[in-house]
């Protein structure tokens, strides 16, 4: 049953805010898994031009809009590592389809990480949004508007370790199986975000989810942290 939720066809989705490591990261998690890699924003580039010229002629909404054809796509296909824009997965509607087609983790990084790489990047991106007279001050603003929102997927902070080590952690978060225990009767499925849900669901009961991405959410717990909880969650309950 379980093998059905961590589907090894199954695309692996990332969100977070612009200069997180979604394309760098994303492009060595796919090496590793085997899967091809996508950033949505290179996409509507490459069919729509520069994302700058979008939002200075069409504005915001425009782009957004192609945003959501392209994610509409995307959510069709297998074996991708979706890189996200800072904004994609903000959408409830793109949230329900590219989360409907895999699972999603958030990159997460301080306003001084992203600051700092956003301004010293050899990319070729552009940042619209930062296209302010401060900045780190936009930073700031649109981190805190957009936290609760990135928080509701399992995080992978950047922040200390290179683009190899977060591919590493990102690895090992998505090949990490949801276990399902007897309660009483009554099934308790321990996981780590969608594959949880996904898990309780395939049960074909009312089972109870605990999903240890959602623990403690207020705090950054990263990918080895989740494993462990989930990891320790499992042999306690297996041992009552």
């Amino acid at each position: 049953m379980l093998e059905r939720v961590t589907d090894p066809n199954q695309n692996v989705v990332l969100t977070g805010f612009m200069g997180s490591g979604k394309s760098t990261g994303g492009r060595r998690l796919a090496r590793r898994l085997g899967f091809d890699f996508v950033d949505t924003d290179d996409l509507i580039e490459s069919e729509h031009g520069p994302i700058a010229d979008l939002f200075a002629v069409h504005g915001e909404p425009r782009f957004r809009e192609l945003e959501r054809e392209t994610v509409a796509g995307l959510a069709r296909t297998h074996r991708h590592v979706i890189a996200t824009g800072g904004g994609t997965m903000l959408d409830r509607d793109t949230e329900r389809l590219l989360g409907g087609s895999g699972r999603v983790f958030c990159l997460a990084a301080s306003p001084e990480a992203i600051l700092d790489r956003v301004l010293h990047s050899r990319s070729s991106k552009t940042r619209p949004l930062l296209e302010e007279a401060d900045p780190a001050a936009r930073v700031h603003e649109l981190l805190s508007d957009r936290m609760a929102r990135y928080r509701r997927f399992p995080q992978v902070s950047t922040d200390a370790g290179d683009p190899d080590t977060v591919a590493g952690r990102l690895e090992t978060l998505v090949r990490t199986r949801p276990t399902v225990h007897d309660c009483g009767g009554r099934p308790l499925v321990v996981g780590i975000g969608i594959a949880a849900r996904a898990a309780a669901l395939l049960t074909g009961t009312d089972a109870t989810i605990v999903d240890v991405g959602r623990i403690q959410p207020a705090r950054r717990l990263d990918a080895r942290a989740l494993v462990a909880i989930q990891h320790d969650l499992s042999s306690y309950l297996t041992s009552v």
